[in-house]
């Protein structure tokens, strides 16, 4: 009688611990979800796992750590020469990898970057927690257990691509090893529970991610107490106890790391071989994907608990069935090929003919880089830079318009009046005739500081909303493009210009013929665009050849879905001249047409990080930086119609 009351006191206790627990995981998510929103710390749409059209926020790792946070804190604060031996070492060897987690969820780190972090700080952990005993030298022990640390939270890393399922699996495990680390009951059982608080916002459809700051923390955690578990006596049943526990982490990490290397692609790119998203393309919904592989989770760790007490003939037998089973989900995994979604796909792009530059037509590609957002061929023999496929988003025919009318809800006063100052330096001055076209005059800023210098102006606007607004403002305007606006008559205009226009069009050859046959005799054609080589280029390039960063700002700036050309300004020059144009000048210039702010992300703009206030300091940071050393970044091209 005493017996069963001190186990049902164990079971209520171990009850109430794991309530407290996941009380305290689903408030604490709640709250850094709603922190996550406020300071747009949110995940991307990500093409691979294309479950969310919406970004979702990130800090759910935050939500699961903070209740073994405070169970550690009031450990420490009441009775820390009680507590077990390696509980404050565990907690601070995660949390070195929930910081770093943090940091590639902001930072974007690089896989290289990434990997190196990661094996150094699991060096750290090492020598915080301790080494698993497995060949009795002490390097080799050392080495073993950074790699076993690494791998395992790549593992969970690979294995969080649908809604819930890491959150689940990560409550089974601590939950096992509950078990088998008697010592560190209390601690598992409120983690277990934390990561059930997290399922109640992480379930299909999720509203907040754990992040890479979620996956490190959940996957260090772990590992770490699988060398706990091996410490506390080596054997095989233990080893095997913890390669069950953790079984479908380390399947999902081999099975995607078999089948990308058959594919020929590096095993940390991303790609559709999970075998969740295999599952969804089979009709599988996420809820179910969640429960089967929690019921063959709790069956793999089942068996590495009982395995302890089972005669040898029968832990043989329970786990050569656990084999074929493994086996069987094995090849069937394979037989669900995912197609690669369109938007990771190469996107090829109209426009210039092939073998074009889009400037020159006589000169053919010859050179090929890769920007990491695209293939651009440059040009032989004018320089310039061409998109030729995307590695992100299609452009397809709606593209522009769609672009356009993003554009056309900001308004832009501070590029307005640096346009102007361009317009005033190198431009002409309204004399007789005083006609002057803007192509591309979004919402007339600029047009309404040319009125005011005098001109008569008109405007040509893609956007229809944009087109409306420089109507009511008194202007003339056309609803249409570079490429195919019609005047009421040629040689109408003695002044045409292009801010940061030229580089967005598919055929740039042919604006410009369209300005020889705007302008009037004499008449000037003033542009602003990006030029192939600024100092930009170069160090977005460098930065990516050398894989310093994974989603680059500075070429997602360069080359975007949006911006298909860049130019050299002595292959720029030359073909105006062949077109007609006669004292052409281009000087390269530092032109801030937006706000610091403006350029840390927006609509328009790639975001420097995943914090809003990291991206306002980042970039008023590079613009005062570029502003006080004169980094040019554009060109100005002022060229005449011959007489």
């Amino acid at each position: 009688m005493t017996e069963f009351s001190t186990t049902a006191f164990k079971i209520s206790s171990a009850l109430f611990v794991f309530s407290m627990g996941t009380i305290a995981g689903a408030i604490a998510t709640a709250g850094f979800q709603k922190l996550a929103i406020r300071i747009h710390f949110s995940a991307p749409y990500n093409p691979i796992a294309n479950q969310h059209q919406e970004p979702v926020a990130y800090l759910g790792g935050l939500g699961v750590a903070t209740p073994l946070i405070l169970y550690i804190a009031w450990q420490a604060i009441t009775s820390s020469a009680a507590a077990p031996a390696q509980l404050f070492p565990l907690a601070l060897a995660s949390s070195i990898f929930l910081i770093l987690g943090l940091l590639d969820d902001a930072l974007s780190l690089g896989p290289k970057r990434k990997i190196v972090l990661q094996f150094f700080a699991a060096g750290v952990a090492c020598a915080v927690v301790s080494v698993a005993p497995l060949t009795g030298i002490a390097l080799f022990d050392f080495l073993l257990s950074m790699l076993w640390i690494v791998a395992v939270i790549n593992a969970v890393n690979f294995t969080d691509v649908s809604d819930g399922l890491v959150g689940g699996l990560s409550c089974i495990a601590l939950f096992s090893f509950a078990l088998l680390i008697p010592e560190l009951q209390t601690f598992l059982i409120i983690g277990a529970g934390a990561c059930l608080g997290f399922l109640w916002l992480n379930r299909p459809p999720a509203r907040i991610f754990l992040g890479d700051a979620g996956s490190h923390f959940l996957g260090s955690l772990l590992a770490l107490l699988g060398i706990v578990s091996v410490q506390n006596g080596l054997s095989w049943s233990n080893l095997l106890s913890v390669i069950l526990v953790l079984g479908i982490f380390l399947l999902e990490m081999t099975f995607i790391t078999w089948v990308r290397i058959k594919k020929g692609i590096p095993w940390w790119r991303g790609s559709p071989d999970h075998f969740s998203l295999r599952m969804q393309a089979a009709g599988y919904s996420r809820s179910r994907i969640n429960a089967l592989t929690w019921i063959v989770a709790l069956l793999l760790a089942a068996t590495g608990i009982f395995i302890h007490v089972w005669p040898m003939h029968i832990s043989i037998l329970v786990i050569s069935g656990l084999i074929v089973l493994i086996v069987l989900v094995w090849k069937k995994m394979l037989s669900l090929e995912v197609t690669q979604p369109e938007a990771m796909q190469p996107q090829p792009l109209q426009g210039a003919p092939d073998g074009d530059c889009g400037l020159c037509k006589e000169a053919a590609i010859s050179r090929f880089i890769d920007t990491g957002v695209a293939r651009v061929g440059i040009c032989s023999s004018c320089g310039t830079g061409r998109v030729l496929t995307l590695n992100f988003g299609p452009r397809g025919p709606g593209f522009v318009d769609s672009y356009a009318e993003a554009y056309a809800t900001e308004r832009r006063s501070d590029k307005a009046l640096s346009c102007m100052e361009v317009f005033d330096t190198y431009g002409p001055k309204p004399e007789s005739h005083r006609k002057l076209l803007e192509i591309g005059c979004g919402r007339g800023e600029f047009l309404d500081l040319a009125r005011e210098a005098g001109w008569d102006t008109t405007g040509v606007e893609i956007s229809r909303v944009s087109a409306a607004v420089v109507k009511q403002s008194g202007h003339h305007v056309s609803q249409s493009s570079a490429l195919d606006f019609l005047p009421d008559s040629p040689g109408h205009f003695s002044a045409v210009v292009m801010w940061d226009l030229l580089e967005h069009l598919d055929s740039p050859r042919i604006a410009l013929e369209n300005c020889i046959r705007w302008l009037r005799p004499g008449g000037t054609l003033v542009l602003v665009t990006p030029f192939m080589g600024s100092f930009y280029d170069r160090l977005g390039l460098f930065a990516h050849s050398t894989g310093l960063a994974r989603r680059n700002p500075l070429l997602r700036m360069c080359w975007s879905q949006a911006h298909l050309y860049r130019f050299s300004p002595s292959g720029l020059r030359e073909e105006l001249v062949k077109i007609g144009f006669s004292d052409v000048f281009i000087e390269p210039k530092l032109l801030l047409s937006l706000s610091s702010d403006r350029y840390a992300g927006g609509d328009l703009m790639p975001r420097w990080s995943q914090i809003s206030f990291l991206n306002r300091l980042g970039s008023r940071l590079g613009v005062a930086a570029a502003s006080r050393f004169s980094l040019e970044n554009k060109v100005v091209v002022v060229a005449r119609k011959q007489p």
